[in-house]
């Protein structure tokens, strides 16, 4: 996960986002973001049992769940498989699909 919002169901959840991604928003225009990440946030690969493989895909995912629907994350942790229970809230307006 490239961030985390804080109190957000994920962040309550215990999911971990990159360590560095709060400086992505100080960024020039054409800095390459990927060379300021670290890769040490959580790397989602699955929900509820089924594989996921693009941001995209894990948005239609969720979007076809309620919020307050409890879902499971299937995520990479320092190459460790985790399963995290997530509680769905509401998409923050700034990133409503």
């Amino acid at each position: 996960m490239t961030e985390v919002t804080p109190g957000g169901p994920a962040a309550k959840a215990g999911l971990r986002g990159d360590s560095n991604a709060a400086k992505l928003n100080s960024l020039s225009q054409s800095a390459d973001p990927y060379a300021l990440l670290k890769g040490n946030g959580d790397i989602i690969v699955g929900i509820d049992g089924k594989q996921v493989s693009s941001i995209e895909q894990l948005t239609q995912d969720i979007n076809q769940d309620q919020p307050g629907q409890t879902v499971v994350l299937t995520v990479l942790r320092a190459g460790k498989t985790l399963h995290v229970r997530v509680t769905l809230g509401t998409w923050p307006s700034s990133q409503n699909p």
